[in-house]
């Protein structure tokens, strides 16, 4: 078989090169316009070579850095092709005075400037001043906060495994996803976990007058904040359909606090810190009628609220006279003193500080990003003289950024425990509300985003505590790390409370933290 397979390919052998000699290719030629190899060689060679005869089907432009003629299609009625027909007018190109590697037209050479991508790129690629690297990141080995591992490190007994048997202390993870990571409660037996409950109940009777939740305004008398008719659905700027179930009796209280703090005026300049879509401080400037805001976020979002002030201004007196600025950036990184609106609005208007639901340790950044602004040597005060901040997850704050670790080690517990501590504080959310019937709009299985997941509980835990008694724990650990917040900006100047500022079955993170200066506050 194999023999027959190799006489039948020498037998089906066509010799392409006596056709060619011949002529016979050509007839093989499936039309008429075709061209043979040889006249394609030819074709090639002439394209490779700067000649003076036009050539047909091409354009005829010589493109020096590549050593041959430019392959599109010409024109017709030109030897040139779209791209090159500026040629037969005379028009000269030059280079990019921002990038020389590409050529322009020298009458668009002022327009080009301004729109050239790799000024664009090159603008990107400078810092602006008001950014520092980790200028409020924090650090594991403060000089008031011990070393990593102190003397008072709680021994966490290990199960007992076949080979060996370890006592070893709880160190928190040194990588950054650290910070969503807390420590497992499942690690301790269950006297250990009754000591650490007892523990904490006992740093919480000792400040618990100062964690008393207020009750600022009457929330269940809170106004609704009609949008003006010319703004478009703010539900449009969520993906959700749960707006106006969630978010905006939450936005209605954050009004009715900046109101009763008497700042919630035009003459007010807003930094919102995590601004996400800035949809707070978009409603901000519609209740204001027009108010200066700075929106600070590290990622960047579609949908953004200022884009839609933005696109009312071909409708005159629609849109609110407020300037919108973002800050693309982490909190970690901003430095307010160098900000250009805040220095020039600085004993002008009056800044207020906020945001919504800000995460764990971005608190504390922005404590810190406070501070820091507290502490410059700049002559010219640009820190905020109203802060409300809505607390959230707490079992995302890490060590290193945490803003007083000093006030938490004197409370009597150690490095190693801060994990644990923020770890108990999911007991607060571990029985979230779920819709009722009588609230169609929260109905479509859509959860609150704010609440953090709780920690799994095991089966010998839930004969420890009820439900009712871990909410409890966990809100007590929740206090606790503000109580320590509370003493940070009372080191500023400032007066601090922390309020009720939405009901809980709105949203389980219903607790917020306000500062005003020391003497303003009602």
């Amino acid at each position: 078989i194999y023999i027959r397979s190799r006489v039948l390919a020498q037998a089906t052998t066509v010799d392409y090169s006596a056709m060619e000699s011949s002529g016979a290719l050509e007839q093989l030629e499936p039309s008429s316009h075709a061209l043979t190899r040889s006249e394609k060689k030819q074709k090639k060679r002439k394209r490779m070579e700067k000649t003076e005869e036009l050539m047909d089907g091409v354009c005829n432009y010589f493109i020096a850095k590549k050593k041959r003629y430019c392959n599109l299609t010409p024109v017709p009625g030109s030897p040139y092709c779209q791209n090159h027909l500026v040629v037969s007018r005379g028009e000269k190109r030059v280079p990019c005075p921002v990038d020389p590697s590409h050529l322009i037209f020298e009458r668009k050479l002022q327009s080009h400037t301004q729109k050239c991508l790799s000024a664009k790129r090159q603008k990107l690629e400078q810092r602006p001043a008001w950014i520092v690297d980790d200028l409020n990141a924090g650090s594991d080995d403060e000089s008031n906060t011990g070393s990593a591992v102190s003397a008072h490190s709680t021994l966490v007994h290990l199960p007992q495994t076949p080979s060996t048997e370890k006592f070893v202390p709880v160190v928190a993870p040194a990588s950054r996803h650290a910070l969503n990571t807390p420590s497992k409660i499942s690690m301790l037996d269950q006297s250990q976990l009754l000591a650490l409950v007892d523990k904490v109940n006992t740093a919480y009777e000792k400040v618990s007058k100062d964690l008393e939740l207020q009750q600022m305004v009457d929330l269940d008398a809170i106004p609704h904040f009609e949008l003006k008719p010319h703004t478009a659905d703010p539900r449009a700027l969520t993906p959700t359909g749960a707006f106006s179930s969630k978010h905006s009796p939450q936005h209605d209280s954050v009004l009715a606090h900046l109101r009763h703090l008497n700042a919630l005026n035009s003459d007010s300049i807003f930094v919102e810190y995590g601004a996400g879509r800035g949809t707070l401080s978009w409603i901000i400037s519609q209740a204001t009628g027009g108010s200066d805001h700075i929106l600070i976020d590290r990622g960047h979002f579609r949908r953004k609220a200022e884009t839609r002030v933005r696109s009312s201004e071909k409708d005159p007196g629609s849109r609110p006279n407020g300037l919108f600025v973002r800050v693309q950036a982490d909190i970690k990184d901003f430095d307010m003193t160098k900000m250009p609106q805040l220095l020039s609005s600085a004993g002008v208007k009056k800044h207020v500080a906020f945001s919504k639901h800000l995460c764990g340790a971005a608190t504390d950044l922005t404590l810190r990003c406070i501070k820091s602004a507290k502490s410059s040597e700049s002559t010219t005060s640009v820190a905020p003289n109203v802060v409300f901040i809505a607390l959230c997850c707490h079992q995302k704050c890490g060590w290193k950024p945490f803003c007083n670790k000093s006030c938490f080690l004197d409370m009597g517990f150690s490095r190693d425990e801060f994990d644990l501590i923020r770890a108990l504080s999911c007991w607060a959310v571990c029985r979230i509300v779920t819709p009722t019937a009588a609230d169609p709009q929260q109905s479509d299985g859509s959860s609150d985003d704010e609440a953090p997941p709780a920690e799994p509980t095991s089966a010998p835990l839930k004969q420890v505590y009820s439900v009712e008694e871990r909410e409890e724990i966990g809100n007590k650990c929740k206090r606790l790390l503000d109580f320590c917040r509370i003493q940070y900006l009372r080191s500023m100047g400032y007066d601090v409370v922390l309020v009720r500022y939405c009901q809980k079955n709105i949203t389980p993170e219903n607790v917020a933290m306000i500062a005003v200066k020391q003497g303003t506050l009602a």
